[in-house]
């Protein structure tokens, strides 16, 4: 691994973002790469909305984020922030990600290598039906069982919803906490904000994503299906 060249963002933030300096593409930025493109022909992101981001090292730390402002269907190389965890208080390099203590909380206490974020219709449609009921359960699909240690029988996946908030470093702590209460969860929803979930690899957690988009899409056909149904039976049939 090329080594940092960094200064840090905050001190004592935990986090610092750094410049860096590589001679070849990690794979998990590839792979990210390649999310990207896919998940934007999908219409799980549009425009800049989204993040994606990776751990590259675990000793030392170091895992990168796309930065704010770039394309999420194009992204390149150039196109990720690359940080570590540090305390020294010296000024910032570069711009802020204002949603990288979210990542690297789910990171911090999942363990996860990726974790990605789109805001596709669907999820954005769930998060507010289900958002003053806390989040809601996803059963029966045979689906599910493709989830990191999901049971083999009868899986029941809860996807919980978390008010939105500009300040991230407090929703970072609620989406600990609630992490804390349910470590068997794969994915948190925000209301107007969009879908977090994560795994081991970009690929697992990729899994993952492409899983909760396919069922909260058949989630919201579903719905305007079957009260389609139900209305056509209490208007009763046509004269």
């Amino acid at each position: 691994m090329v080594p940092l060249e960094h200064q840090c963002q905050k001190p004592n933030s935990g986090v610092c973002e750094c410049a860096r300096v590589q001679e070849k593409l990690p794979v998990q930025l590839e792979e990210l790469i390649t999310l990207g493109e896919m998940s934007y022909k999908r219409n799980w992101i549009a425009s800049t909305a989204g993040n994606f981001s990776a751990v590259l090292s675990r000793r030392p730390l170091e895992w990168a984020i796309t930065r704010t402002g770039v394309h999420r269907g194009s992204l390149t190389g150039s196109d990720f922030m690359f940080l570590n965890k540090c305390r020294a208080p010296q000024e910032a390099a570069q711009l802020p990600v204002a949603e990288s203590p979210i990542h690297w909380m789910i990171m911090s206490n999942t363990g996860a290598g990726a974790v990605l974020q789109t805001h596709s219709v669907w999820s954005t449609i769930l998060a507010d039906a289900y958002g003053q009921s806390g989040g809601f359960e996803i059963e029966g699909f045979e689906v599910l069982k493709s989830l990191s240690k999901a049971p083999t029988a009868n899986p029941v996946e809860w996807v919980a919803i978390l008010e939105n908030s500009e300040d991230y470093r407090g929703l970072a702590h609620n989406i600990a906490r609630l992490l804390k209460r349910r470590p068997d969860i794969h994915a948190i929803l925000l209301r107007k904000h969009g879908l977090y979930s994560w795994g081991s690899t970009v690929q697992e957690a990729a899994r993952h994503i492409e899983i909760f988009e396919l069922l909260f899409e058949v989630m919201v056909r579903q719905f305007h299906i079957f009260s389609q149904i139900e209305f056509s039976r209490a208007s009763g049939p046509a004269s």
